[in-house]
Formats: structure tokens, sequence, C-alpha cells
């Protein structure tokens, strides 16, 4: 079984692939985003992808200081400041993110995160559980609940939110998927092949992606010998 590190390493990857693919789903134009702040925030998010998040912490700063209604720009700059060890500042953020959104449930889900990493089990269960009320199929919010009973040495919550989790194996298996590509437009063909079997181990194959996934892992693992 993992441990609780390597449990909050899983909610760590996962939840960073769920905000960047909820990045590219942005329709700045209707929120009156001017083309300089997207430009800007485009080359911000170039940085955070490339792993260089002293930049990215830099640009979204920017961006969000000069433009405040900016919230998705304010919510990269948090997690690049996080990313940086720089945990209570990422947790202000997030705070304050959420109490002025209280719609954006990932500022709100951040949030926790950073309490649960800070000690704050209690704080953050509390807050997690109030976004499961919006989102009772949420998997990231179920994981990390499991996480805070595990800690508590409550097994049987710990069990129930595994198991509610393990009914989006799908979800769970497209963000090892999407990280076994990015791998493999980068080079890395061992981490690669790795990720994408992490992937297939999830699928039924009976799932859509099992096929894809599965081609993709033995192309990566023929190319990597």
């Amino acid at each position: 079984m993992y441990g609780t590190k390597g449990y909050a390493k899983i909610i760590l990857i996962i939840t960073v692939f769920s905000v960047l693919s909820n990045c590219g789903k942005i329709n700045f134009k209707k929120k009156n985003i001017p083309d300089e702040a997207i430009s800007l925030y485009l080359s911000a998010k170039n940085s955070y992808e490339k792993g260089d998040f002293s930049s990215a912490a830099s640009e979204f700063k920017e961006i969000y200081q000069k433009y405040p209604a900016f919230y998705q720009a304010g919510f990269m700059y948090g997690k690049s400041q996080f990313f940086l060890g720089n945990t209570s500042g990422a947790g202000l953020i997030f705070k304050n993110l959420y109490g002025k959104f209280p719609g954006f449930t990932d500022a709100g889900f951040w949030q926790a995160r950073v309490l649960f990493n800070s000690g704050q089990s209690e704080a953050s269960g509390k807050l997690l559980k109030k976004l499961l009320s919006f989102q009772p199929d949420n998997p990231e919010i179920l994981y990390q609940l499991a996480l805070i009973s595990l800690e508590k040495n409550r097994i049987p919550d710990a069990l129930s939110f595994l198991k509610k989790a393990s009914l989006f194996g799908d979800r769970f298996a497209l963000v090892y998927f999407q990280l076994g590509r990015l791998y493999h437009q980068l080079g890395l063909m061992q981490q690669s092949a790795e990720e994408l079997s992490r992937a297939e181990v999830l699928l039924t194959k009976k799932s859509p992606l099992y096929n894809s996934v599965k081609l993709i892992r033995e192309k990566v693992t023929a190319e990597s010998k």
C-alpha cells in the first residue's frame, strides 16, 4: 500500500494536469481579458509547463497585479509559489481567490491541500467536504479525504472514500496517459513508459482508452531500447 507521501504525490500529479486541462478551456474573451494579458499568460504558462516555476511565478504575479480580475493568473501564481516551496504564500493566494470566487473550486481544493500539508487536517477535511457537496463525483477531492482519514487512522472512512474514487478509474488513467505523452514529447522514454503503464493498469480492456494507451506504451517501450 502507498504511504501518505505516495498518495500525496499522486494527488499532486492529478491536480497539476487537471489545472492545465482547465487552463486550455478558458474563454478569455468572455472575461474581457485584454490581448496583452493573454499573451503574457501564455508565456507564463509555457514556463510553468517546462518546470521553470520561478519565471512562471514572476510572470503570473505581474499579470495578476495588473489585472486583478484575471483570477486564473492568480491561481497559477499560487501554484507556482507552491512548487517553489512557498507553501504559506501559496495558501494565502488560494484562500483569497476562493473567498472572492466561491465557485472557483480548484482554488478551494488547493487551499485544502495547503492546509493538509501544513498539518491542519481537520480544517482541510472540513473544506474538502464543503467542496464535495458541490462536486460529489470529484475523484481528487475523494482521494484527498481518504488521505486525511488514513492519517487519522479512520480506516473505514478511508476505504469508503477510496472505493468511491475508484469508480472514476478512467479519469485517473487519463492523467497518467497525458503525463506519459508529455514525457514522450520531452524525450524522456523511461518515464513515459512508466506513466503509460500506470494508466494501462487502471483501465479495463473494455475502456475506449485502453487500446490507445497500450499502443503508445508499446511504441515508447520499443523506442527506449
